[in-house]
């Protein structure tokens, strides 16, 4: 039961023009909170892109518009930096995906382009709407301590941010159902053999989700790496009656027929893995 099992879930499409929107939206709002948000957000529905396009597009058109009524170097300079760090987080959001996840990993580059930016804005805003005699001194108190609470948030989250096994463990924590998440996690576990931490996941994406099969799979194989046969078979053919053609169920279940002494059920089980690879 020790012996390494494969680790496949089910094909995943490439990830969509709505997908890459949302993911570059949420590094945003990632870069202000890292302790709160999920280092890699879950998948969302088509209309989350819909929305992170508009929000996109929005913060473009407010930062031409707050350089044009303001009409100082500061502004300009705060809405060149507005669109340096959209396009940074587009980037990030293709550069980190898949393979490349979880997101987090960008915080350290978009971050401080970021709070630069808001910096900037703060500090174009502070000169113009202030009396000319503290307007300077206040837009560089504004512009410091923004700075300064950035670079705060950013070294309170770095042991978060520098790890991407805890950074999938904080995106399973807070979506338990989130599929990638859980098995990009149970993947950097299996090697430390925290075979209870992978099923202690699995279950808690289960009591979510409970017709998420990727998840029923991982149950199995890490009841199977616990040595609980019984236990790992049962939960591998229940998965197989509703999720007979995952390929991490069929292996799984391949698996436990193969240590229970079904090996002839098992060689089927294997060949029919195979042919949904």
């Amino acid at each position: 039961c020790g012996r390494p099992l494969v680790l496949t879930s089910a094909p995943v499409p490439p990830p969509d023009l709505s997908d890459y929107l949302t993911r570059a939206l949420h590094l945003l709002a990632l870069c202000l909170g890292p302790a709160w948000l999920s280092p890699d957000p879950a998948p969302p529905p088509s209309v989350h892109g819909l929305i992170a396009a508009v929000v996109l597009l929005t913060l473009c058109v407010a930062a031409a518009r707050f350089r044009d009524k303001l009409g100082t170097r500061l502004a300009a300079w705060a809405a060149a930096a507005t669109f340096v760090t959209l396009a940074a987080a587009l980037g990030a959001a293709l550069g980190f995906s898949g393979d490349r996840g979880p997101l987090g990993r960008a915080l350290l580059y978009v971050a401080p382009l970021w709070w630069a930016t808001l910096a900037l804005a703060a500090a174009a805003a502070a000169e113009r709407l202030l009396l000319e005699k503290v307007r300077v001194r206040a837009a560089l108190v504004v512009a410091s301590l923004l700075v300064a609470f950035g670079a705060v948030s950013l070294v309170q989250a770095r042991s978060l941010v520098t790890s991407p096994i805890r950074m999938w463990a904080r995106a399973a924590d807070i979506e338990p159902a989130h599929e990638r998440a859980l098995l990009r996690l149970a993947a950097e576990l299996a090697p430390q053999r925290d075979n209870l931490g992978i099923l202690s996941g699995a279950e808690r994406c289960i009591a979510q989700r409970r017709d998420n099969c990727s998840c029923h799979g991982l149950r199995a194989w890490a009841l199977l790496r616990l040595g609980r046969r019984d236990d790992g078979l049962a939960e591998a053919r229940t998965a197989a009656s509703f999720c007979g053609d995952h390929p991490l169920v069929r292996s799984s279940l391949g698996r436990a027929l193969s240590l229970s002494g079904f090996h002839h059920e098992a060689l089927a089980e294997v060949q029919r893995g195979w042919q949904l690879l």
